[in-house]
């Protein structure tokens, strides 16, 4: 049977944050980088809020932190203390209706550093308070927590509390540099590539059916990254052939695109949270973006 917590004194929001890290985590260390803070600062204020509840709500392994029964019990509460919290903030960030302060907007890296990034001046000149601060990486951010107000996704959103509209397609074909054909020859076939040839890779790829398929057959690969920008110059500095979205013809011109059909594309979604969209600087970036593909659909994503 375990101890009942005591109420000597109402932990503060700043220990809980601890705790959940810790929780979600699995040990100290992990905690300690996600709160940008040391290992002991994690330990002293872990100890601190176990003492103030009297309860014990870690035990520490080899393999890392265990949470204990009464920790499951309070892991409970402070996450449903954390929903509500992003809850209320949503509600009043919808209701926010100044043109400034800031907006963050998440995506991959090649759209957001190669496409967006460049056509954000308009928005800019339009809306000089307004800050946008454009969030890269090939994670899905949570916008019901405020991670970001609006994504750029390549995949229709699930969940019913996400808005989201089709904007675009990404096709993707196999590209090298005239350095790499100059050395190796130029690739015909994905079988001649697999036997003979080298290969960059960039992680997040392996998700798509066909290059997942490719990758079982023991390709030379010689390079990977998951940072679309390093990868994108591993093909371009010749160390070996990549797959890549057609509009690097755009982004690497210099890129020879080999002559082999590679038939697949991932839809693109423009999403925002059912309550951050009526924020008016939400709402702003929402249209600029979505003109920007109109634009550039032809050429771009399609």
């Amino acid at each position: 049977m375990h101890r009942r917590t005591s109420l000597q004194a109402p932990p503060d929001w700043d220990d809980l944050r601890y705790f959940l890290a810790i929780a979600r985590a699995g040990s100290f260390t992990k905690a300690a980088a996600i709160l940008n803070t040391t290992q002991s600062t994690v330990g002293r204020r872990l100890h601190g809020l176990e003492r103030r509840l009297g309860a014990k709500l870690f035990d520490r392994r080899y393999d890392g932190m265990r949470i204990t029964p009464v920790g499951r019990e309070v892991l409970a509460r402070v996450e449903a203390m954390e929903r509500l919290a992003a809850e209320a903030e949503r509600t009043l960030a919808g209701v926010d209706q100044e043109l400034e302060g800031a907006v963050k907007i998440a995506t991959t890296e090649g759209i957001g550093s190669f496409w967006l990034t460049p056509r954000l001046g308009e928005f800019q000149n339009r809306f000089p308070k307004v800050i946008v601060e454009v969030l890269t990486g090939n994670a899905v951010v949570d916008l019901a927590a405020r991670d970001a107000d609006l994504a750029i996704r390549l995949a229709r959103p699930t969940d019913p509390k996400l808005v989201g509209i089709p904007v675009g397609r990404m096709r993707f074909g196999l590209f090298c540099a005239q350095s790499y054909v100059d050395e190796f020859g130029l690739a015909a076939s994905l079988e001649e590539i697999a036997i003979r040839h080298r290969v960059v890779d960039q992680p997040p790829y392996g998700a798509f059916p066909p290059w997942a398929a490719f990758l079982d057959r023991g390709p030379n690969v010689v390079f990977r990254s998951n940072s679309s920008i390093a990868f994108t110059y591993a093909i371009t500095a010749g160390r070996g052939i990549g797959l890549l979205p057609l509009f690097s013809r755009f982004t690497a011109p210099g890129l020879i695109r080999l002559p082999i059909t590679f038939d697949y594309e991932q839809p693109i979604w423009l999403v925002s949270h059912l309550e951050t969209n009526r924020n008016a600087r939400t709402r702003a970036l929402w249209e600029h973006v979505k003109s920007l593909f109109q634009r550039d659909q032809a050429e771009w994503f399609s």
